[in-house]
């Protein structure tokens, strides 16, 4: 069997390999947009509750309120530092799926190299293998035979 035949299945599966890395790209940018999302949210949210409290804070309205807005803007400050912590996760593993995906690319080209080479080798032999037994033929059809040389 053919090099180029014999290592088919190892480009598949080189193949199955980079389409798995892509799809965990995708999923990994679709987790970072979802994060970024949600960091956003929050930091409207926090500027909302802080023109809020500045305006219950002008307004002369209770302690009561203006001390629960503050308790609920320290929370949702607390909320945004986690989930910049979430964001700088999800792009860490980007940046890593991005990786092996580079990686898994790199591979299956190489393989399709080497592939290309042993076939473009193959049919370089054949193709000479080819001239030897037209010659041989030829050879044998204008070499006269023993006894017509008599």
């Amino acid at each position: 069997m053919k090099k180029s035949v014999r290592l088919q299945p190892i480009v598949e599966m080189a193949d199955t390999r980079q389409q798995r890395a892509t799809a965990a790209l995708g999923q990994a940018q679709y987790h970072l947009r979802q994060q970024e999302s949600r960091l956003e949210e929050l930091r409207q949210y926090y500027q909302e509750y802080l023109l809020r409290m500045h305006s219950v804070g002008s307004g002369g309205s209770g302690a009561a309120m203006l001390l629960s807005i503050k308790e609920f803007t320290e929370k949702l400050h607390t909320a945004i530092q986690a989930q910049e912590q979430q964001v700088r996760d999800a792009e860490s593993m980007l940046q890593n799926k991005k990786l092996n995906w580079f990686e898994s690319r790199r591979n299956k080209k190489t393989l399709l190299k080497v592939v290309d080479s042993y076939s473009k080798q193959e049919q370089r032999n054949e193709a000479v293998k080819e001239q030897k037994d037209n010659d041989e033929r030829s050879l044998r059809f204008f070499t006269p035979k023993n006894d017509e040389v008599a």
